[in-house]
């Protein structure tokens, strides 16, 4: 379970929204109707901050809406490769996740609920190491 007050996530994302995100294993549990009591990398997901949950207007189609969520986490012992730096596997599963959660607040402002959904594809570009 989260430790994380929601009254700590800025932005004008609705109060239960931002309830719904800042604890993953409810989440998660939620999106997958109760199948799986674990996640992949758990430890590390459990400590996902959400600093911010926001809708706004797209810029170029203003009928249309976005999401925006800012995350936060320290980068910890379970998290590094051989060279003492994130491991991109980590990085990779946080991108997942954080972008899912944009996915899941829009989803839940649109329609009242939250949708699972999944990656279709990723590209990663790595310009400096994340250290330990």
């Amino acid at each position: 379970m989260s430790s994380q007050d929601p009254n700590t996530v800025s932005g004008n994302a609705s109060d239960d929204i931002k309830g719904f995100l800042v604890d993953p294993q409810t989440s998660f549990n939620t999106l997958n109707e109760g199948k799986f009591r674990t996640t992949f990398a758990q430890s590390v997901v459990e400590r996902i901050v959400i600093l911010e949950a926001s809708l706004i207007r797209n810029g170029v189609e203003p009928s249309r809406q976005e999401a925006k969520v800012v995350c936060s986490i320290r980068v910890e012992e379970d998290m590094i490769n051989g060279l003492g730096s994130m491991h991109g596997g980590a990085s990779a599963l946080l991108v997942d996740l954080c972008s899912t959660l944009a996915m899941v607040t829009l989803q839940m402002h649109l329609n009242g609920s939250p949708v699972v959904t999944v990656s279709q594809a990723m590209n990663l570009t790595f310009h400096a190491p994340a250290p330990l």
